[in-house]
């Protein structure tokens, strides 16, 4: 009863979808695990009260958590910093700050740049968080890409396999 009660969905989503049998999700992206190291930073961050000075304890496994995030415009006021950096951004969306961990992860677990900030090579900038924001829907097509190409990658993805190459960006 059970097998023929998915062989129905299964042949359901076939016909919805044309072709091959796909899997009836609302997104492309498999559902993850909840991760509590990546929900613990994110609560910690909305609430106000992020105050390490080093860049957060992550792994190559906490990816999938935080491209859960990358999408969110919400703004963050606490959220990590480079204290090298001479420019102080008070405010970043929890996508851009998503991305940017996913960038530190990509380097090592280290800062990737002074900023969570991320711009088009080349151009004139006139306010820094609003021309870094014009570019997080970009960005979040180009790490989810390359997350679909490294994640099978074993042991881990490489730093030479840079989220970035060969795209117009670079985080500030």
């Amino acid at each position: 009863m059970f097998r023929s009660s998915i062989a129905r969905v299964v042949f359901g989503c076939s016909l919805i979808f044309g072709g091959a049998a796909k899997p009836c999700f609302a997104s492309d992206q498999p559902a993850a695990a909840r991760n509590d190291r990546v929900e613990s930073l994110f609560e910690t961050m909305r609430a106000g009260k992020y105050a390490e000075m080093s860049f957060p304890k992550l792994e190559v496994s906490d990816v999938p958590a935080l491209l859960q995030h990358v999408d969110s415009t919400k703004s963050l006021k606490s959220f990590p910093r480079n204290s090298l950096s001479s420019q102080y951004e008070a405010q970043c969306s929890e996508g851009m700050v998503a991305l940017w961990l996913i960038e530190g992860v990509h380097l090592g677990g280290k800062f990737p740049s002074n900023n969570a900030l991320c711009f088009k090579r080349g151009l004139e900038l006139k306010n820094w968080t609003e021309d870094s924001e014009k570019n997080h829907a970009a960005l979040v097509k180009v790490y989810r890409d390359w997350w679909d190409r490294v994640r099978t990658q074993k042991p881990e993805p490489t730093k030479d396999d840079s989220p970035l190459k060969d795209t117009l960006y670079a985080w500030h």
